[in-house]
C-alpha cells in the first residue's frame, strides 16, 4: 500500500510538471518502464504477502496439533493410571482371593472336581485372562506402543505376554521401519494384540509366532498359534475381538482373514496394500 501510494503521488505530481522528475522528458518509453516496475513490484508484495500468511497458518496448525498432541498424551496417561489404580488391582485381589479358596477347599479335601472347586477355576482364568487385557491395554493407553516400529512393539508386548502366561511368543520380522504410516502400524499392532489375547483366553495353546514380511506392493503379517481351534464363522455372543480386528484392517485398507480348524491351530493373516497404508494419517 505504501509502495502504490508513493508511486501514484510521483506519476501525479511529475504529470503536472510537479516535483524532481518534472524537467525530464516523459515518453512512452518512461510510463511503460514505469508501469511495469509498478506492476511487479505489486505482484511481488502480494505473493509475498500470501506466502508469509500462508507460513503463518502452517506454523499455527503444526504448533495446534503438537498442543493438542501433548493434551491426547496427557488424557492416555491418566486414563492408564486409572485403570491400573482401579481395575487391574481388583483383579489382580481377585485372582488372590480364588486361589485362597481354591487352597481352603484342598485342605478340606473337598473334591477337586466339584461344581464349587470347577466354579473357582473358571473363575481364575477369565480372571487372569481380563487381567491381561488389561495389562495390554494399560500398555497401548501409557505410550505410543509402535513408536520403535511394529516388529519392536510386538517383541515387547510378547515378551511381556510370555512372562504373564504359559505362552510362548516368538516374532520375526525386518528391524527397519516399515514403509506404511504411523497409523497403519498402530492398528496392526492392535490386530496382532487381540489375536494374541484370544489365543491366550481361548485357544489353549502352548506356543505362537508373528511373521512379518515387506512385499513390493504390500505388508504381509501373520499369527499363527497351535491352539485347540475354532469356527472363524461363528460368533459368540459378548464377544467383539473378531469383530474389533476386522475394524482396525478397514480403517488402513488392510484384508483380513482367519483360518482355523478344531486341533489344527489358528492362522491370522492381515496383507496391507503399501499406497492405502501410507496415506494413513
Amino acid at each position: 500500500m505504501a509502495l502504490l501510494v508513493v508511486a501514484g503521488t510521483t506519476i501525479g505530481l511529475t504529470a503536472h510538471n510537479l516535483g524532481p522528475f518534472s524537467r525530464q522528458q516523459i515518453d512512452s518509453k518512461t510510463l511503460g518502464t514505469q508501469l511495469y516496475i509498478c506492476v511487479i513490484a505489486l505482484t511481488t508484495l502480494l505473493l509475498a504477502a500470501l506466502l508469509s500468511e500462508r507460513e503463518q497458518s502452517a506454523a499455527a496448525l503444526v504448533e495446534a496439533k503438537r498442543r493438542e498432541g501433548r493434551q491426547a498424551l496427557a488424557e492416555r496417561h491418566r486414563i492408564a493410571r486409572d485403570l491400573h489404580d482401579s481395575v487391574s488391582q481388583a483383579l489382580f485381589s481377585t485372582i488372590l482371593q480364588t486361589r485362597t479358596a481354591e487352597k481352603a477347599l484342598r485342605n478340606h479335601e473337598v473334591s477337586v472336581s466339584g461344581p464349587i472347586a470347577r466354579a473357582l477355576t473358571a473363575i481364575g482364568e477369565l480372571t487372569r485372562g481380563a487381567q491381561t487385557e488389561m495389562r495390554g491395554l494399560i500398555f497401548e493407553l501409557r505410550q505410543d506402543p509402535v513408536e520403535n516400529g511394529l516388529v519392536a512393539a510386538v517383541g515387547k508386548y510378547a515378551d511381556q505376554l510370555s512372562y504373564e502366561t504359559e505362552l510362548t511368543v516368538d516374532v520375526s520380522g525386518p528391524v527397519d521401519s516399515l514403509p506404511i504410516s504411523h497409523r497403519a502400524e498402530t492398528e496392526l499392532f492392535g490386530i496382532v494384540r487381540e489375536a494374541l489375547v484370544n489365543t491366550v483366553r481361548h485357544a489353549d495353546a502352548t506356543t505362537a509366532a508373528v511373521r512379518v514380511g515387506v512385499g513390493q506392493e504390500a505388508v504381509h503379517l501373520e499369527v499363527r498359534d497351535d491352539g485347540c481351534g475354532f469356527d472363524p464363522e461363528r460368533r459368540e455372543p459378548g464377544h467383539y475381538g473378531l469383530e474389533s480386528m476386522q475394524a482396525r484392517a478397514d480403517e488402513i485398507g488392510a484384508a483380513l482373514t482367519i483360518s482355523s480348524s478344531a486341533e489344527h491351530g489358528t492362522v491370522v493373516r492381515i496383507e496391507t496394500p503399501l499406497a492405502a497404508a501410507q496415506n494413513g494419517a
